[in-house]
């Protein structure tokens, strides 16, 4: 699991640098990648939450609705973290340390 959050730490480094070399903003880039995790999160959990529904209209036992829509949830801690707490430290770091911002 830490390669994962260290892999898209760099990439979103990359990104960043790439956008900045284009002339976009902090602000910009930000935006556009929450757009980017939004849309699909969204969308993701609009259908589980449908599906969910008719299940527990179906008659399948609360509990285990309650369980499956906590165990299918859990990736979505994945697409926060990265975007949100993992972005600020990394170009802090480079900006007081040395390297570009």
């Amino acid at each position: 699991m830490p390669v994962f959050f260290i892999v898209g730490g760099f990439a979103n480094s990359a990104w960043w640098d790439s956008a900045r070399r284009s002339g976009i903003g902090h602000a910009d880039w930000l935006r556009t990648r929450f757009a980017r995790l939004l849309r699909p999160t969204v969308a993701f959990v609009a259908v589980w939450t449908m599906g969910g529904t008719v299940v527990a209209l179906a008659g399948v036992d609360a509990d285990l609705v309650r369980l499956g829509g906590a165990i299918v949830s859990l990736p979505l801690a994945s697409a926060g973290n990265p975007s949100g707490l993992l972005h600020g430290p990394p170009v802090d770091g480079r900006r007081r340390y040395g390297g570009s911002p």
